[in-house]
């Protein structure tokens, strides 16, 4: 390069990047009392994913301020990261579920294939009850990895009333409980209605 020669951009990008957002929700108080009120009724232990339970049509009077809650933050979630607002009638929340992670247990790596946004609000979160852990997509971006990125993964220690949206393509577990209590939270997939399959 001759001394004093200018270079410049033409062209910059950000590719590849997962996007993760977490909200506090202000009216979890209120929620936690009618959540309290709901489980003395139901053995919700066995309200996961895997059942045909779905909280969104079998306790709808429980779940249903949730299901708008979800909703608003998927909208943030994409107004802040892809400039994009959708009405809101045109997200759709698929199957609802209690993750409920007894002491001593875990959930095993897997991701929610085909479903545009996974959410999840946590409940009941005592100390070591085993942080969200997501898995690195970039199977050989290690040479560019973030201080926040070890060994291919990033934790998110759970919150009492937060609410995290992240891609449901990208591979995510649930660490060991080693505290002596239930770890409790809500999930569903989030979709745009004209992708409803």
């Amino acid at each position: 390069m001759v001394k004093g020669e200018k270079i410049m951009i033409i062209e910059k990008q950000s590719l590849f990047s997962t996007n993760i957002a977490s909200f506090k929700y202000e009216g979890h108080e209120a929620f936690k009392e009618k959540w309290i009120a709901f489980k003395k009724n139901k053995d919700t232990t066995n309200m996961g994913r895997a059942a045909r339970y779905n909280m969104w049509t079998s306790d709808p009077d429980m779940f249903e301020e949730l299901g708008v809650i979800f909703k608003k933050c998927a909208i943030q979630y994409l107004k802040e990261f892809y400039n994009s607002v959708p009405d809101i009638k045109n997200l759709y929340l698929e199957k609802g579920w209690i993750n409920t992670i007894t002491p001593n247990n875990y959930l095993n790596v897997h991701c929610h294939r085909g479903k545009y946004l996974a959410v999840t609000y946590y409940m009941e979160t005592p100390k070591n009850c085993g942080n969200l852990v997501l898995v690195d997509p970039r199977s050989n971006g290690e040479w560019l990895s973030s201080p926040y990125i070890i060994n291919g993964r990033v934790e998110f220690e759970p919150q009492e009333g937060v609410i995290t949206i992240f891609p449901g393509w990208i591979m995510h577990y649930i660490d060991i409980n080693k505290s002596e209590f239930n770890r409790v939270s809500f999930s569903s997939n989030i979709c745009l209605a004209d992708k409803k399959r």
